[in-house]
Parts: structure tokens; C-alpha cells; sequence
């Protein structure tokens, strides 16, 4: 017995050696450490608690591991770097630290955790950190964070509550439970909740200055733009919209195509751009305002019966198949037709062009059956 005790001694003072002859190095036979850097983990735990002095996580430390069930990060990690444990099937609970700062691409992705506290100090989580995890129910983010994407996917996610010190709102597609988001004041951008089908209101604040991709989501009622907003897009397939009133800001807009119930909308003057209305069949009339230079994207607008197009437009494409529209006038300001712009306008039957559009643009009114008056327009001096 006593001769076992000191070979058990002895191990446990030569792995002890093991771990402190490499100075700075504090690597044991499970974690390869470098002055404070992870470099490889090479055990097989479940329950994994990186070793205190870690400051430092290396790209691919944890690659192979696909036990892995609970994972402590130690204070003094201020970055989880890219694909750590993306794709760790067995993964049930993350310990972060206090001194976290940024979460990596794709960091945590398709992972089956099913709540997540993000500690306060944290600035960024970027785009795919938790991508797919399925079950994730609930998140707890800091009033520090800044940056906020990485949740595209998360099916389970049925509400959330931002925190106040955002700038951009990235990363939410195919959030399927989510009903109402609020986003905070202060917040200058938001994009990325294309496909949340269940989605049925969103509050905006003043001062957001870009809003786009909420494509295909077709429960979405309504929708507050605030005065700020200067560029709009990406509300493809919002079936339920059925009025929009475009923010007198608003110098772009596009990326309404889709939205079929669609009836009404309130285009301001100081818009410029415009496009991105094809297919909302219930649109009968638009009014245009004088400081537009760009229009396309109308059509298959089949309820479309009367469009006024401004002095001053410059660039006239997309009114394909807008079976409903009965006359329109080019203004002398067109340089540009786009090709078939007015094809199989089927109730098109007088239209009014400039003269110098005599030769009319190949394939302008193909399939305008009906169409009967072309009057040209001289420019005066």
C-alpha cells in the first residue's frame, strides 16, 4: 500500500511539472497552451472548462470535437473567434465570459443549445454566430452590444428584446416564431428578417436611416417608416400590407414586388428612385412626385389604371402586362426606355411621346392590342 501511495505521488508531481516547466506555456496532455493561447484542445470530455490564464482562443482549437455537451470560457478571453464549435450536435450550454467583447461568424451555428446569456461588455455578435440553432429559445443580450446579427434560423425564438445602446440590427431570417419586434431608439440600420412567416407588426424608431429585408413575410400587417428613413427595400411577398405611406426622407425605394393586397401608397416629393412595385395587383392609381428621375418595376400591375409620370423623369422602364392602364404620356425629360416597358398592356389605347421619340424603342407596346392614338409631343425652345 505504501509503495502504490508514492507512484500515485509521484504522477501526480510529475504532471504537475508537466504543466509549469514551460513557463509562460500552461499546456496540459487536454489543452495545448501557448502564452495565454489556445492552440488545440485534444481530450474528449463532455463538460469542457477551459483553464484559467487563457486569454486567447485559436481558429480551429476545437475542431473533431463533437461530444461536446457544456463548454466555460475563463475571464480574459476577449474574442470567440470564427467556427469554434460550429456544427457540435451535442452542445447544451455555453458559459461566456465578462471580459467578451466580439462573437465571430458562424461561432456557435447549428448548434441544439436552448438559452444564451450574453454578458454585459460584449460589443458584436457577427453574421452566422448562431445560425441554425433550432432550439434556442431564449437569449439575454447586454446593454453594451452595438452590433447585433448571428440568429438567422433559430426557429424557437419568439420574442426579443433589444437593448438600447444598437446601431445595427443584422441576422434574423427565418426566425419562424417571432410576432412583434420592437426595435430600440438609437438604432440607425436594420435589416435581415427576410422569412419570418409569423411576423405580423414591427415598430421602428426615429432616427433609423436604412431599412430593408423583410422579404417573405407574409403575415406582416403594418409597418411604421419613421420620418428619418432615407433608403427602403426588401418587403417582397408581404401579402398582408395593405398601406404604406414612403417618409418625405426617402431618396430609394424598391422591394415591394409581391406584396398583392397592396392598395395603397404615399410616395413623397424628394424621391428620386423608384422601383420594385411588380406584381401588387390591387394597386389601381399612382401618384408620382416631381423629383423622381428613375421609375421601374410596375409590372403586372393589373389593377393599374392610371400613372402619371413627372417632368423631369429620366430613366422609364416596367409597365410589362399592366392590363388595366388606358393611356400615358412620356415626358420630354425621357432619355431612356427600357425594352418592352408597355408590352401586353392590353387596354393601353392612347399614349403621348416626344417627338424625337418617333423612332419608338423596339418592342416598347408589343402585345398592346388595343392601342389606337400615338401622339408626339414637339419640345419647344
Amino acid at each position: 500500500m505504501s509503495l502504490n501511495t508514492e507512484k500515485s505521488t509521484d504522477k501526480i508531481r510529475e504532471y504537475e511539472a508537466a504543466e509549469t516547466t514551460m513557463g509562460n506555456h500552461l499546456s496540459t496532455p487536454q489543452f495545448l497552451i501557448e502564452e495565454g493561447v489556445l492552440k488545440k484542445y485534444n481530450g474528449n470530455a463532455a463538460d469542457i472548462v477551459i483553464p484559467e490564464g487563457v486569454t486567447e482562443i485559436e481558429k480551429g482549437a476545437f475542431d473533431g470535437c463533437t461530444g461536446i455537451k457544456s463548454i466555460v470560457f475563463p475571464a480574459g478571453v476577449t474574442v470567440i473567434p470564427e467556427r469554434l464549435l460550429a456544427g457540435c450536435r451535442t452542445l447544451q450550454k455555453i458559459v461566456l465570459p465578462d471580459t467578451l467583447r466580439v462573437i465571430c461568424f458562424d461561432a456557435f451555428s447549428a448548434t441544439p443549445i436552448t438559452e444564451l446569456v450574453i454578458p454585459e461588455g460584449t460589443e458584436r455578435i457577427e453574421a452566422s454566430a448562431f445560425e441554425g440553432c433550432h432550439l434556442l429559445a431564449s437569449v439575454t443580450f447586454p446593454q453594451s452590444l452595438t452590433y447585433l446579427g448571428g440568429f438567422d434560423g433559430c426557429h424557437s425564438l419568439r420574442g426579443i428584446k433589444f437593448p438600447h445602446n444598437l446601431r445595427t440590427i443584422n441576422g434574423f431570417k427565418g426566425c419562424s416564431s417571432l410576432r412583434n419586434v420592437v426595435i430600440p431608439a438609437g438604432v440607425a440600420e436594420v435589416q435581415g428578417f427576410d422569412g419570418c412567416v409569423g411576423l405580423r407588426h414591427v415598430t421602428l424608431p426615429d432616427g433609423l436611416t436604412v431599412l430593408r429585408g423583410f422579404d417573405g413575410c407574409p403575415a406582416l400587417e403594418d409597418i411604421n417608416l419613421p420620418d428619418s428613413l432615407k433608403t427602403i427595400g426588401g418587403f417582397c411577398g408581404c401579402f398582408s400590407l395593405r398601406e404604406v405611406r414612403i417618409p418625405k426622407s426617402t431618396t430609394h425605394l424598391s422591394g415591394f414586388n409581391g406584396c398583392k393586397h397592396l392598395r395603397t401608397v404615399t410616395f413623397p416629393e424628394g424621391l428620386t428612385h423608384l422601383s420594385g412595385f411588380r406584381s401588387c395587383t390591387e394597386i389601381e392609381e399612382i401618384v408620382l412626385p416631381s423629383t423622381l428621375t428613375h421609375l421601374r418595376g410596375f409590372d403586372d400591375c393589373a389593377a393599374l389604371k392610371t400613372a402619371e409620370l413627372p417632368d423631369g423623369l429620366q430613366h422609364l422602364d416596367g409597365f410589362t402586362d399592366c392590363v388595366s392602364l388606358t393611356e400615358i404620356t412620356i415626358p420630354d425629360s425621357v432619355t431612356d426606355i427600357g425594352y418592352g416597358a408597355f408590352e401586353n398592356c392590353t387596354s393601353l389605347r392612347e399614349v403621348t411621346v416626344p417627338e424625337r421619340m418617333a423612332d419608338l424603342e423596339e418592342g416598347l407596346f408589343d402585345g398592346c392590342v388595343n392601342l389606337m392614338h400615338i401622339t408626339l409631343t414637339c419640345l419647344t425652345a
